[in-house]
């Protein structure tokens, strides 16, 4: 009985352990992508108030 629990635990450790580096990489993805779009919104913003516009936050 203890060897099929601790198969079980294995298992299940592996999964967890595949699953946090599946979130990791999709964290570090996503923060990428956070960095594009900010930058995007920085351009567009600069774009249509200008550089000097008290509207400009970015």
């Amino acid at each position: 009985m203890n060897e099929l629990m601790s198969a079980s635990n294995e298992k299940v450790m592996q999964l967890l352990e595949d699953q946090l580096a599946y979130m990791k990489e999709q964290n570090k993805d996503l923060s990428k992508q956070i960095e594009v779009l900010t930058e995007q919104v920085r351009q567009l913003t600069k774009a249509l108030y200008g550089s000097k516009s008290e509207k400009s936050k970015y």
